[in-house]
C-alpha cells in the first residue's frame, strides 16, 4: 500500500477578537422633574410640620381663641349649647379668671349688636334664651338680667347707644317689651361667677 497521506492544508489562525473595555450599566437616570417634584413635596412636608408646631403652641390656655370658647361655655352661649339655633353672635372681648388648677372660675364677653336685619337684641335674647328663668330690670339706658345658670350666676347687661337709646327711654317693668329692643344697636356685657 502506498503511504499516501493526505495533507490538510494550513487554516490560517483566525485572529483573536478585540477585547471590548466592559462598560459600567448606566445608574438610574435623573430628570429635572423629578427632583422638582421630590423637592416641592419636601418643602410643602415641612411647612405642614410648621404649621402643626404654630397650631399646638398658640391654642395654648390664655390664647384668644381658648379663651373665648371657655368664656363662652362657662356663661352658657357657646353655640354647642344651643343645636337648635341657625345664628350665634361673636364676641368683641372675652376674658376668663381661672383658679390656680386652671379651671374658669369667671367670665366676661362683651357683643357689640349692629342692630340689623339679621342681628338684634331681641335675637341676641332668644337665641342664648336669657330672662327664662331669674330677674330682669328695665332702665332707661337698657335692661340688666340676673339668673342662675349651671350653679353660676350670670348677668346679661344691655346698654343701648346710638341716637334711638336716648330718643326712646323704657322704664317698663318687663325689659323683654322694650321698644328699643330690635332696631337699636347695643353692647351686651355678660358676666358669669361661680
Amino acid at each position: 500500500m502506498s503511504d499516501a497521506r493526505t495533507e490538510v492544508p494550513d487554516v490560517p489562525d483566525v485572529p483573536e477578537a478585540p477585547e471590548v473595555p466592559e462598560v459600567a450599566a448606566p445608574g438610574p437616570r435623573r430628570s429635572g422633574l423629578r427632583i422638582g417634584v421630590l423637592s416641592t413635596l419636601a418643602v410643602l412636608g415641612g411647612l405642614g410640620v410648621l404649621w402643626i408646631v404654630l397650631l399646638f403652641t398658640t391654642n395654648e390656655p390664655g390664647s384668644r381663641g381658648s379663651d373665648v370658647k371657655a368664656a363662652e361655655t362657662f356663661a352658657h352661649v357657646a353655640s354647642d349649647q344651643f343645636p337648635g339655633q341657625i345664628r350665634f353672635y361673636v364676641p368683641a372681648q372675652a376674658e376668663v379668671t381661672r383658679a390656680t388648677s386652671g379651671a374658669v372660675v369667671a367670665s366676661l364677653l362683651r357683643y357689640d349688636i349692629t342692630a340689623t336685619r339679621d342681628s338684634s337684641v331681641a335675637n341676641f335674647i332668644t337665641t342664648y334664651d336669657i330672662g327664662a328663668s331669674g330677674k330682669a330690670v328695665a332702665s332707661p339706658t337698657g335692661a340688666v338680667f340676673t339668673e342662675e345658670i349651671d350653679g353660676r350666676t350670670r348677668t346679661v347687661r344691655v346698654e343701648y347707644t346710638g341716637k334711638a337709646a336716648a330718643s326712646k327711654p323704657f322704664t317698663g317693668a318687663d325689659p323683654l317689651r322694650d321698644p328699643r329692643l330690635p332696631d337699636t344697636p347695643a353692647t351686651i356685657v355678660v358676666t358669669t361667677e361661680d
